[in-house]
């Protein structure tokens, strides 16, 4: 018998696929950084504890949703994507540019749910789980291996 327990999230994400010139200005602009990257969130929430910082529901598969409250929309944020240094790394490393496009996804998702790697040993640790977490479920449903692309971020 398999128990599947999973997370209903309502909200809305914005994801911007752009140019290196665009990444670059948002990054130089928002995080004094003034080359471009792969990824960049920007979330519409204050954060202090990932786990609390969105309403989501603990519920089973069979649930019903009818809740008014558990329908609500939230607007989490923007994502931006930098295409051609993300396209440059797949070039680079032989991975897929879809499977790339997902680990990023996810990352930069994490990042809009208040998960910060950056903060320390232990934050990294929190978010790495959660990113594997998620990641490992879409392989097995897709028969994918973006379980590989994640671990090879943690050589950069």
């Amino acid at each position: 018998m398999i128990f599947c327990r999973f997370f209903i999230l309502v909200g809305q994400v914005s994801i911007s696929l752009v140019n290196d010139e665009e990444i670059q200005r948002l990054n130089h602009n928002y995080r004094n950084v003034d080359k471009p990257t792969d990824v960049l969130s920007f979330s519409f929430r204050d954060h202090d504890d990932p786990t609390s910082s969105v309403s989501h529901n603990a519920v089973s598969s069979n649930a019903n949703l009818s809740d008014e409250h558990e329908n609500e929309i939230q607007d989490l944020g923007d994502l931006y994507l930098g295409m051609p240094y993300i396209r440059a790394r797949c070039l680079k490393t032989g991975f897929r540019l879809t499977d790339e496009l997902a680990v990023l996804t996810v990352h930069g998702f994490s990042h809009l749910l208040g998960y910060d790697h950056e903060k320390s040993t232990e934050d990294f640790k929190r978010m790495y789980l959660f990113e594997f977490n998620i990641l490992r479920q879409f392989d097995r449903i897709t028969r994918r291996n973006t379980i590989a692309v994640k671990e090879s971020t943690l050589d950069c």
